[in-house]
């Protein structure tokens, strides 16, 4: 690098590193430009997260307690910090923290199931894994059967329904159910003069997707789902949230978690199975998966089980 011109002006300064920058001097006995040292950047300020706000430094917040105190006090006197306000609880959310020096990402934890308890309910959100807009089964009438198997098991595990071994159903009198899908299905059952067969029932809560219907509207009544006008056609139905969609794993997941079983876990999972929603669509472990399989639902709901396998196999031979 050669001398500057003497006309060409002094060495030009400015800063961004350190407050200023220097190009160099022309050394007097020599042709070359000396470049002084530069000091080193200060070391990076120690990262230390506060346990009640997210922010990596929030004393630099201008809201931030220790500040405003500084700010008052003036340049050259000490100032105490105020003290920060303890975190907050969380209750629904719990908050893992990583170790002090590192820059983390919190880590969420869901406290509990907090869906409906409906076994229906359950199935018909699992429908809409992929898509919450479109089913991933396409046979209204195979969904409209599991569905109507369903309420027929919650009327069953709930002591309303008796399922005897010769395959007949016999309503039990007693309070109604809390629900009007439910309360439907039992009352057309209660009317019959005498007991008919539960694979008659199945065939009538899949015809015009009777059971698929009695679910939607129980969950319009929820708020988890919406009726659709369309033009020239009957009025559908679509999820209002997201929330129905991951009932069925968050409670099998918490199902296979405990000691024992509920048996409306194990009946779940197996009509799941029914409709090719296995562990991979759910997105479940394989040991939460091989537990599941290895557990029946109880002796009456597993009868039902098993004429839902046959009226399914009868019906896909048939279509």
């Amino acid at each position: 690098m050669t001398a500057p011109h003497a006309d060409t002006p002094g060495p030009r300064r400015g800063g961004w590193l350190t407050g200023e920058w220097t190009l160099g001097a022309a050394h007097p006995d020599r042709d070359t430009v000396v470049l002084p040292a530069v000091a080193p950047p200060p070391p990076p300020r120690p990262f230390a997260p506060s346990p009640d706000r997210f922010s990596p430094h929030p004393d630099r917040s201008p809201a931030h307690p220790g500040r405003a105190a500084a700010g008052r006090a003036g340049r050259g006197s000490r100032s105490v910090p105020a003290p920060v306000p303890p975190a907050r609880p969380q209750t629904a959310l719990s908050w893992t923290a990583g170790t002090a020096g590192k820059r983390v990402v919190p880590r969420y934890r869901i406290e509990g199931y907090r869906g409906s308890d409906r076994l229906a309910d359950q199935v018909l959100g699992a429908l809409y894994l992929s898509d919450m807009y479109r089913s991933d089964v396409r046979d209204p009438a195979r969904v409209s059967a599991v569905l109507g198997a369903m309420l027929l098991a919650e009327l069953s595990l709930a002591g309303h329904l008796i399922l005897s071994p010769d395959g007949m159903l016999h309503p039990i009198g007693g309070g109604a159910p809390g629900d009007t899908a439910t309360a439907g299905v039992l009352a057309v059952i209660a009317a019959e003069a005498r007991p008919r067969p539960v694979v008659e029932w199945l065939t009538y809560l899949a015809l015009d997707e009777r059971a698929s219907q009695l679910v939607w509207l129980r969950l319009v009544a929820r708020g988890e789902a919406r009726v659709t006008h369309r033009h020239g056609r009957a009025p559908g139905f679509t999820l209002a949230t997201a929330a129905p969609v991951g009932w069925a794993r968050h409670l099998l997941a918490q199902a296979a978690a405990r000691t024992t079983i509920p048996a409306s876990a194990a009946t779940l999972w197996h009509a799941l199975a029914l409709l090719q929603l296995d562990g991979k669509v759910l997105q479940l472990d394989t040991a939460v998966c091989t537990r599941l399989q290895a557990t029946a639902p109880p002796g009456p709901v597993r009868l039902l089980m098993a004429v839902l396998d046959q009226w399914l196999t009868h019906h896909s031979t048939c279509h």
